[in-house]
């Protein structure tokens, strides 16, 4: 058990993300700018990283090359069905959005904020069960 809240790094249903015990990482999103400053963190910390990322805004040069890239949009329920079946993930960061709602051009906020919710359950849906990560104590 884990009484440090300083060893957590990140959650997924409660499981943290723990310092010095590598993990993998999915990061939805991760060639923008947010998901790709994400990576490079987690990749810091040691984590193996895999990123599904449509490229619509995003760019697969904001990326490590030894990063894996799946370009795949997160709407895409088999894809992504694909993606956790192939990397099986430990944890998610899910990232991935639309690229602009300036101020004064949203012209349908409410489908702009219906399509941000659909698009992260239909990423979360996907996630299959998996062991929790091991603790700190070995």
């Amino acid at each position: 058990m884990i009484n440090d809240p300083k060893a957590a790094v990140g959650f997924r249903g409660g499981a943290p993300l723990i310092k010095g015990i590598a993990m993998q990482v999915l990061v939805t999103g991760g060639a923008g700018f947010v998901g790709s400053h994400i990576v490079d963190a987690l990749l810091t910390r040691g984590h193996r990283i895999a990123v599904l990322d449509d490229l619509s805004s995003g760019w697969a040069a904001n990326l490590p090359p030894h990063v894996r890239l799946f370009e795949i949009d997160v709407r895409d329920c088999e894809g992504v069905r694909r993606v956790f079946d192939e990397v099986r993930p430990q944890a998610v960061f899910h990232e991935a959005a639309q690229l602009s709602c300036r101020r004064g051009e949203v012209a349908e906020p409410l489908k702009d904020g219906q399509s941000a919710e659909s698009d992260t359950s239909a990423a979360i849906v996907q996630m299959p069960p998996t062991e929790s990560p091991p603790s700190a104590d070995g």
